[in-house]
């Protein structure tokens, strides 16, 4: 058995590999399910995404087989990290580097693998590797496919690792702790690091696109809620840092208009109205007109995100948004009926530490930068953001912004 080598990157590989707090986490149902599609495509019945340590190599996603970890030394995805592009084995017994390999004459019994090497941050942390229990050879749709599904797998864990590092930044500008040009610089640095990443939900459908024209056996239907969650995180990305670059660079000017708040919030309703129809939940709004002179882009994101969440959170239920005017301030409410949060949750948020972003009621993603955007638009207004809630019974937002 020939036990792998290090990278020659090795240092700057591993200290990636730490500062990676999702790999802390449960891997979500996304990477699941393309484990899941890439067993069957390929007909395999192991489908791993491998992280490869110091001395271990760990399954953050883990499909088909009964341990979540093995050595390093006699793991296959530490020979794959080395290379470029995919590594395979056809018959790991006829294979002199393998065939004494406890993992090829004991559990899991490995005969063939294939792995290809995954980047996040332009190290090689791990693979998606697939494997089975007896010789044999991709044909060539099963080969691209299993590409294919690489390189999404790739896209969603940088799209995490960037979300990890934008989410610092924004703890930092929200706390003032960051000056106006390190801003600029940091959010430029992380505009041009996950530029692929935006795209790269494109690119893998239309890979799949191709791979149906080849084999007409394959029914993109199949791959339809993938594919519509790729293309949404993306969505939510690209608006959220872009909104925050507009913002970077208007910080130092208010825009302020006078706004009519039904108005706003009927186009606002206009706006959303597809996304609230197709979970049939209805947006009511109450509170006598009246005319504000604020910054409208940020009152706009403030409530338009808070309207979305509500909904993100809501089926078959309503969402009211209602206002008063007292003592020199307007406070609002958007209020759910939804899903709502635990105590540790919503004591997070009152206290502005990390949420992790959960899923909607139909599986929607969120990074948890419109939470961050949210309070540090309503800081700038010189307002105050409160959150009340109870699991399955709803959830309140409260706003407090002076008028002058």
């Amino acid at each position: 058995m020939i036990a792998p080598h290090n990278l020659p990157t090795e240092d700057k590989r591993l200290e990636v590999i730490d500062s990676l707090r999702f790999l802390s986490e449960q891997a979500d149902k996304q990477l699941e399910d393309i484990a899941s599609i890439t067993a069957r495509f390929c007909e395999v019945p192991i489908v791993l995404v491998s992280i490869v340590k110091k001395d271990t190599q760990e399954f953050f996603v883990n499909h088909g087989l009964a341990v979540q970890s093995t050595s390093r030394e006699v793991s296959f995805c530490g020979h794959a990290i080395l290379q470029d592009d995919v590594f395979v084995v056809e018959d790991a017994h006829a294979d002199g580097r393998f065939s004494d390999n406890p993992l090829v004459t004991g559990e899991p019994n490995i005969s063939f693998y294939a792995g290809y090497p995954i980047r996040v941050k332009g190290q090689k942390i791990g693979t998606l590797c697939i494997i089975d229990k007896k010789p044999r050879v991709l044909n060539g749709l099963q080969a691209e496919f299993h590409e294919v599904m690489a390189r999404q797998v790739e896209q969603i864990l940088n799209q995490k690792a960037f979300m990890e590092s934008y989410l610092d930044i924004l703890h930092q500008f929200e706390s003032g702790s960051l000056a106006l040009e390190e801003n600029f610089t940091r959010f430029r640095d992380i505009i041009s690091a996950i530029s692929h990443d935006a795209i790269a939900p494109v690119r893998n459908i239309k890979s799949l696109v191709d791979i149906s024209k080849e084999d007409g056996s394959i029914n993109l239907a199949d791959f339809a809620e993938e594919m519509d969650k790729s293309l949404s995180s993306s969505e939510v990305l690209l608006t959220n840092l872009l909104k925050w670059g507009v913002d970077l660079a208007d910080q130092q000017k208010q825009n302020k208009e006078v706004i009519n708040i039904i108005e706003m919030l009927e186009n606002i309703s206009y706006e959303l109205r597809p996304e609230l129809e197709s979970k049939n939940n209805l947006l009511r709004f109450k509170g006598n007109n009246f005319v504000w002179r604020t910054d409208t882009n940020k009152l706009r994101f403030i409530l338009r995100n808070l309207i979305k969440n509500s909904n993100k959170f809501t089926t078959s239920g309503s969402i009211e948004v209602t206002w008063t005017l007292a003592d020199g301030n307007i406070q609002m409410q958007i209020k759910d009926n939804g899903m709502g949060m635990d105590a540790d949750q919503l004591e997070r948020i009152n206290s502005f530490q990390e949420v992790k972003p959960g899923e909607g009621t139909s599986g929607e993603k969120g990074f948890g930068i419109g939470l961050k955007l949210i309070r540090s638009f309503t800081r700038l207004l010189e307002g105050d953001f409160q959150v009340e809630s109870k699991k399955g019974q709803g959830t309140l937002c409260r706003l407090v912004f002076p008028i002058k």
